[in-house]
């Protein structure tokens, strides 16, 4: 694309803004490569997170500060707004900014000198030539790869940015290893891939009476008979590529495209006195069905969770089923061995326009396959009344998923690396 273009395209001030983001990138390498003069920090660990705070890093972050590593080592978080965590009663912890949009001496200066770094989203280290003796760890954020990344996206290669990359699956070790073309910047080479598991997967085997006592008091959950915690895919993307540009209906939700049937759905879970949690992808929190409120349907936010010091991963085992599709979190709801509904109405139009993996990836559900409103709610009605005909197909599948299915991924990540 020529300077005009680009111009046209962005717009004089956006592109000026754009070019000034590029110098400051540029800038800050050239200073995290001059610092590589100062000795590494041993004791130093720089974590992040998408979302911040959150996922896998933080759950490590977390089991590393309860069992006494904060008087061993020094914890850095990358966070998006710095004023935000202020408020944070966390000792020894020093947040630097993720994106900096301007000179960062500080964060330059910490990374060049961390002996570890752990991420699960935005590496830190991509485009730096990290120094001798420092460890970068792709924590992963998804133990399944079914989504496939078109070819544009592909070329980045971003495997060479990291040391290891931490996951639970055999399934996503053959298909990254084997299939880096398919997969883009989740591509690695199979002995960078270690079967250690999911770090968030530990909170599912731990005492939930603290995080149930505090959801119960902002949400009323307990009155209802049945919780089910629906987590579509996220089908539009930052990348334009990338985006299901084919649902252009009212919800962007699968099965339920329009406000009335959304509503009417509602009247269905108040008869049966079911109450669906829809976890509310954050790049969606603007679309105006999400700004409503019903008896039946909660939208839960991160935001939410944020407020009460709960992570997603502690939420998840307080529902008692899991409506999904074709996202990453049915390999980590398999650990529950608790019910699940697969909603593949859009099945075809997202195989021909983003791609999935497996070929037979429906094979993988181990659930009711439901492709329209009528059949998701008779499911609803079956688990309400006890009927799982998926036990069987679940214990089937399980070891695709999950190499440890016993909460311990954190100790074995810890004894790896020998922290």
């Amino acid at each position: 694309m020529s300077i005009i273009n680009k111009i046209k395209s962005h717009g004089f001030r956006g592109s000026v803004e754009i070019v000034s983001q590029k110098i400051v990138n540029k800038l800050n390498k050239a200073i995290f490569d001059f610092n590589k003069v100062f000795p590494l920090q041993e004791n130093l660990i720089v974590f992040e997170s998408d979302g911040d705070f959150s996922d896998n890093s933080f759950a490590l972050f977390d089991y590393l500060r309860k069992h006494g590593s904060l008087k061993k080592y020094k914890f850095v978080w990358l966070v998006n707004d710095k004023k935000i965590y202020k408020k944070k009663k966390f000792s020894n912890i020093i947040c630097i900014t993720k994106f900096p949009k301007n000179i960062d001496l500080k964060r330059e200066l910490i990374l060049s000198k961390c002996k570890w770094c752990f991420f699960d989203h935005n590496n830190p280290f991509e485009g730096r030539k990290k120094r001798q003796g420092q460890h970068v760890i792709f924590l992963d954020h998804g133990p399944a790869p079914f989504k496939i990344e078109k070819k544009r996206v592909a070329a980045l290669d971003l495997s060479k940015y990291y040391d290891y990359q931490i996951n639970s699956s055999s399934m996503c070790r053959k298909a990254y290893s084997e299939h880096s073309n398919l997969f883009g910047m989740w591509g690695a080479p199979k002995e960078k891939i270690l079967l250690l598991g999911e770090c968030r997967d530990d909170y599912f085997y731990q005492d939930r009476n603290e995080v149930k006592e505090k959801i119960n008091k902002k949400f009323n959950m307990q009155k209802f008979d049945k919780v089910f915690l629906w987590m579509p895919t996220f089908r539009q993307s930052m990348y334009s590529s990338l985006s299901e540009n084919y649902l252009n209906d009212e919800t962007k939700l699968p099965l339920i495209y329009t406000y009335s049937s959304l509503k009417s759905f509602n009247s269905f879970l108040k008869k049966y006195n079911i109450l669906v949690v829809l976890k509310v992808h954050h790049l969606q929190l603007q679309l105006p069905v999400f700004q409503k409120k019903y008896s039946n349907i909660l939208f839960l936010r991160d935001s939410d969770l944020f407020s009460m010091n709960i992570q997603l991963s502690q939420f998840i085992p307080l529902s008692d089923a899991l409506i999904t599709d074709y996202s990453s979190v049915m390999a980590d709801y398999i650990l529950l061995d608790r019910p699940m509904v697969f909603t593949v109405d859009d099945y075809q139009e997202y195989k021909e326009n983003r791609g999935l993996y497996p070929d037979n990836i429906l094979d993988y559900l181990p659930g009711p396959h439901v492709v329209n409103i009528k059949e998701l709610e008779q499911s609803l009605i079956d688990i309400k009344n006890g009927k799982d005909n998926f036990k069987e197909e679940r214990k089937k599948v399980l070891p695709y998923f999950q190499k440890y299915p016993d909460g311990n991924t954190r100790k074995r990540v810890v004894d790896y690396f020998n922290l």
